[in-house]
């Protein structure tokens, strides 16, 4: 299946936002991440997010990858990318918090997390997060 789908998204130029290839792209991203292949996953969300600067789904799955790969800085970035594209994203605000913890970075994880309270406390907790895949 990915291989069918990969093969046209290789092929196709590169388009705007909210299009099949975006879309297509993304999909192989996560894919590739769910088959613990976080290179690979990484080649596919960097054209993802080049076709969709504003999708903070993709800056949170490009830290994710990057943190599973101990490309610290880039995650670091990527997770700051998401934060500022949805402020309201608290699972990047946790991310970025759990990242800097481990980097020894304590007053910037309890900014981070700070957020994510602030989040968290204006939001249904029925609701799923984005980005949780069913985390409420």
């Amino acid at each position: 299946m990915i291989a069918r789908l990969e093969a046209p998204c290789r092929a196709a130029p590169l388009a705007t936002e909210g299009t099949p290839l975006e879309e297509a792209c993304a999909l192989l991203a996560r894919a590739y991440a769910n088959l613990g292949q976080p290179q690979e996953a990484l080649v596919w969300n960097e054209r993802a997010l080049a076709l969709a600067r504003a999708e903070v789904g993709h800056y949170f799955l490009k830290g994710t990858l990057l943190d599973a790969l101990g490309r610290d800085d880039e995650a670091v970035a990527a997770f700051e990318g998401a934060c500022y594209v949805d402020p309201g994203h608290a699972l990047s605000w946790y991310q970025l918090g759990a990242l800097h913890r481990r980097l020894g970075r304590r007053a910037d994880a309890r900014r981070a997390w700070r957020n994510v309270l602030e989040i968290l406390d204006g939001l249904d907790p029925s609701l799923a997060l984005p980005d949780g895949e069913g985390l409420t």
